[in-house]
């Protein structure tokens, strides 16, 4: 989300998105692509690359084409999420700011206190390696994530079960794709 925030504001697109429900859609469709399956994602990049309504949409498009489509480095394969249950850094996010809360905030530490601090994190990581193994620790996440992930897992289960077309799927999840 944060390349397309960047992106919206390079093109000047920012107020056309708050203000003009064709070009939010759009947008919010183009971020929506990386919850289809990867065989699926080219055909309905390509429709919607031919909607673009302006020159700048039609510029955000060959953006994310160049970008993510078409990449040589990064193809659809590598960046889908379909049927994926973790999609951000939040978890690694938390994890270093546990480690900066145990460092009391300092952020120059000195060696041997980092080697202490990063030796009782190791001891830690293994005993919830451990609990989670043992089904005895579970992933914490906030309601607002857990149920997002369950409306997605839906979404998909209905895709699988043809009760939703892929543009049917890409249309619902654009709708679920945060903010720009």
């Amino acid at each position: 989300l944060f390349n397309f925030s960047l992106l919206v504001q390079a093109l000047g697109l920012a107020n056309s998105y708050y203000n003009d429900r064709g070009t939010y859609t759009y947008i919010h469709k183009m971020m929506a692509l990386l919850f289809l399956p990867e065989r699926e994602i080219l055909t309905e990049f390509q429709r919607l690359q031919r909607q673009a309504e302006s020159p700048t949409l039609a510029e955000f498009a060959e953006y994310v084409n160049s970008t993510w489509i078409s990449n040589m480095t990064w193809s659809p394969a590598d960046w889908t999420v379909f049927k994926q249950a973790v999609r951000t850094n939040n978890d690694l996010e938390g994890w270093h700011h546990g480690i900066n809360r145990r460092a009391a905030g300092k952020s120059q530490l000195p060696l041997y206190v980092l080697i202490k601090l990063l030796h009782q994190e190791a001891h830690l990581t293994a005993i919830q390696i451990r609990l989670v193994s043992e089904k005895k620790l579970r992933r914490i996440q906030r309601r607002k994530y857990r149920d997002l992930q369950a409306k997605i897992f839906d979404l998909w289960e209905q895709y699988d079960n043809n009760k939703r077309s892929t543009r049917q799927l890409l249309k619902a999840c654009s709708f679920l794709n945060g903010p720009v």
